[in-house]
C-alpha cells in the first residue's frame, strides 16, 4: 500500500499487515523498523546533511544475507 521512498534504491514495501503490527500488544516487524529508521534518517538529512552523511541504516536482513552469501 505504500513504498518509501517511492523512487530510488532501498525502496520499503509497507503491506496492510505490516501496519496491523502498529496495533497495541502487537511487536514491531523489521519492515516497519527499517521504515522508521528510514524516515529519521531522511528528515536528518533536511535538518542536517553533515551529520546524516556519517549516518547509514543496514537492512534488518543485511546479517542474514551476509551469513548465508548471497
Amino acid at each position: 500500500i505504500l513504498k518509501y521512498p517511492a523512487i530510488g534504491a532501498g525502496t520499503l514495501h509497507i503491506q496492510y499487515k505490516d501496519l496491523e503490527r502498529l496495533a497495541p500488544k502487537e511487536w514491531l516487524n523489521d519492515t516497519i523498523i527499517e521504515f522508521g529508521l528510514s524516515l529519521w534518517l531522511n528528515r536528518l538529512k533536511m535538518k542536517d546533511p553533515r551529520v546524516a552523511h556519517c549516518i547509514h541504516i543496514f537492512s534488518p536482513f543485511f546479517y542474514t544475507k551476509l551469513r548465508s552469501g548471497k
